[in-house]
């Protein structure tokens, strides 16, 4: 750079320092002149949660707080501001429920002091008649099908024989009443078709490599799909279709994605 161009580049400099002492710079705010977010607003219930069209399409159910407490609303879809709550917990609150295919029941899940032993219960929207569905202590509840043409009925799995193995009943949401229908000998899942038939059993192997079996019929325990340890997580049933007779499956084996 020449003698010149060295004071040009001084003189500019020095009129920029000049120029920025007249700006007022803004103050640097420490911690205590910021407001914190409210807690209520990270973490407090929501105002609406949970929307659900019941299967008739005549009502519809959400989440909303009761005294503090998430409870299940029901109101006509013609009439939102006619909503009445249906489930009356004053406790921890409740997160997962849906409608039975009968339209007059609401089932959900909850457990006791976050021991994620969920039971599970039915409430008539309308009487606001609350049955516990699976009435045993230390059992976890699972809700496994549910069949429109079999509307007062869903299928939910519970360990209450075995802790390690979940059995399979058909339950009544109207009055509780359950039957068995299929006795679990070692799966760690079940596949349900579309009629609620218990059809496939998932069995573990010590390497976490998985195998599905057929259940029931002439072909029972013969294997459907072996997938491997790494493949677990992507590849299995996705679901049946029309009679049943035909499933589709996902598969990740030998790919970097799922077909």
């Amino acid at each position: 750079m020449s003698h010149h161009a060295l004071a040009g580049a001084i003189a500019a400099a020095s009129l920029t320092t000049v120029a920025l002492a007249g700006v007022e710079r803004p103050a640097i705010l420490g911690p205590e002149d910021v407001p914190l977010i409210p807690r209520e607003v990270l973490f407090g219930n929501p105002e609406r949660a949970g929307l659900e069209l019941s299967p008739d399409g005549r009502h519809v159910s959400y989440l909303a707080p009761v005294d503090g407490v998430l409870n299940v609303w029901v109101a006509p879809v013609d009439d939102l501001d006619a909503a009445w709550v249906v489930t009356s917990d004053a406790d921890r609150g409740i997160r997962q429920y849906f409608w039975a295919e009968n339209s007059e029941n609401v089932i959900y899940l909850q457990d006791r002091g976050g021991d994620e032993n969920w039971r599970a219960y039915s409430v008539h929207v309308t009487s606001r008649e609350e049955i516990d569905l699976t009435p045993m202590d230390g059992v976890q509840a699972r809700i496994t099908a549910t069949d429109r043409d079999d509307p007062d009925h869903i299928l939910i799995s519970v360990n209450d024989r075995s802790p390690q193995f979940h059995d399979t009943y058909r339950v009544n949401v109207r009055t509780g009443e359950r039957e068995l229908v299929h006795e679990n000998d070692g799966y760690v899942g079940t596949v349900v078709d579309n009629d609620m038939q218990v059809r496939m059993g998932v069995r573990m192997n010590a390497d976490a490599s998985m195998v599905y079996e057929v259940i029931g019929g002439p072909n029972a325990g013969a294997e459907v799909l072996a997938v491997p340890q790494v493949d677990s997580m992507t590849t299995g049933p996705a679901g049946f279709i029309g009679d049943s007779s035909t499933v589709y499956m996902l598969d990740s084996r030998a790919r970097d994605t799922r077909a």
